[in-house]
């Protein structure tokens, strides 16, 4: 994951606060999918793109027909690939995302990172059991 637009909006946003003296803790709003491997996080991750409601996501975001802009299969992928509504993600091996939190937290002035798992319990559970004791950051 590339984490530049997080570190741009981060750095946009200290900027504003020391034109108006104001004190701000920017946080970064992450979907975390993790598996035993790069593949099996992978593969979660498509399993939920696909089984995007596009009809909804279509009727959200306003378009009315598959058709509008090309081919059904593309406007297909398209709503697939917004399905999560512009929240990064971070999907891999424990760690994987233990690294790609850890470059998050790099970033000068991002005060943390809140994370939005799969499945509430199994993936808190799962990031607590694997994940915390991997990040160099804490």
């Amino acid at each position: 994951e590339d984490f530049a637009g997080t570190a741009a909006d981060t750095e946009r946003l200290l900027g504003h606060a020391a034109e108006t003296g104001r004190d701000v803790g920017p946080y970064a709003l992450y979907f975390v999918i993790t598996g035993e491997t790069e593949a099996e996080a992978q593969a979660k991750w498509d399993y939920y793109r696909e089984g995007a409601d596009l009809e909804a996501i279509a009727f959200m975001t306003g378009q009315a027909n598959l058709d509008v802009s090309g081919s059904t299969a593309a406007k297909i992928t398209e709503l697939q690939n917004i399905f999560a509504f512009n929240i990064g993600k971070i999907v891999g091996s424990h760690a994987s995302v233990a690294r790609q939190l850890d470059e998050l937290a790099r970033i000068n002035g991002l005060k943390g990172v809140m994370c939005i798992f799969d499945d509430f319990i199994a993936g808190t559970e799962d990031f607590g059991r694997h994940v915390m004791p991997l990040l160099r950051s804490s």
